[in-house]
């Protein structure tokens, strides 16, 4: 089944969005999150804004519920593996059916039955779906799966159709750009993780001769070399005699390597910070 489920998450999560997968957990696994005697009680319906809305039809049980309702909290945030839920409302009312989960997908996959019939599923894309289905031993969730992979292919060939291709890192379809939205943050913040490593190895490194080794632009280069200067400011305030900490600093704001430092220099860098506080 981990291949099964390695797949499915990010289907559910890129068609009915990451909060919306959560509520759904939580709705879909409620008797395991709160146990069976409470579940059968009461049920979570939606969630807004991290407030997740519980009903009940007995004004007694919410009163109840309303003193667990930070152990609620906890087991669900334990389950989800994140601070998803930040508080509960109880509500008194008729307990309504959980939303089905190939509904909500189906809801937010933007292409009508007619252009669904439309594309054709050739029979290497009907083995790779099977293949991924060939573990799953219940029918009826069989059927549901397939369905559901099935949309998914077509949707796919859908949007090829419309102009868009694979992003470089990961395969998403987009349309505008080299990556997609997710691959460009990751390679953001592996850009900024090694600028950080590079100023603090190379001080007095310029923006021309960073670029050979990162490919970045002026305003990222010009913010992590700021940040780290201010870092190390704060330190110095406190404490002037970490020569590797003053040289760093003295080296970042005047990009001078260490063999032409001078004492003057070092000095009057020194005085620009007491120049700064007095200010």
């Amino acid at each position: 089944m981990k291949k099964l489920e390695s797949f499915l998450i990010p289907l559910l999560k890129k068609h009915i969005g990451s909060k919306k997968y959560n509520e759904l957990r939580i709705i879909h696994n409620w008797a395991q999150i709160v146990g069976e005697d409470l579940a059968g009680k009461c049920l979570p319906q939606r969630v807004e804004n991290g407030i997740l809305f519980i009903y009940s039809e007995s004004s007694m049980l919410n009163s109840q519920l309303l003193m667990m309702r930070r152990g609620i909290i906890k087991e669900i945030n334990n389950f989800l593996a994140h601070n998803f839920i930040k508080d509960i409302f109880f509500v008194q009312g008729k307990i309504e059916k959980p939303v089905n989960i190939e509904n909500s997908i189906a809801a937010n996959i933007s292409l009508t039955k007619k252009k669904q019939d439309q594309i054709i599923i050739n029979s290497e894309e009907k083995a790779q779906i099977e293949n991924l289905l060939s573990t799953v031993q219940d029918l009826e969730l069989k059927e549901k799966l397939e369905k559901l992979l099935l949309v998914d292919v077509k949707f796919k060939k859908h949007l090829k159709l419309q102009g868009y291709y694979g992003c470089k890192t990961c395969g998403q379809l987009i349309n505008q750009a080299e990556f997609c939205h997710n691959c460009l943050q990751i390679q953001e913040q592996e850009k900024i993780k090694n600028l950080w490593v590079v100023f603090q190895e190379v001080p007095y490194i310029n923006y021309q001769e960073c670029q050979k080794y990162i490919k970045c632009d002026t305003i990222l280069f010009d913010s992590i070399k700021e940040k780290l200067k201010k870092q190390l400011q704060v330190k110095l305030e406190k404490q002037v005699n970490n020569r590797k900490e003053l040289l760093t600093y003295v080296m970042l704001c005047t990009g001078i390597a260490p063999d032409k430092l001078t004492e003057k220099i070092i000095a009057d860098t020194l005085m620009e910070i007491v120049h700064v506080n007095k200010k």
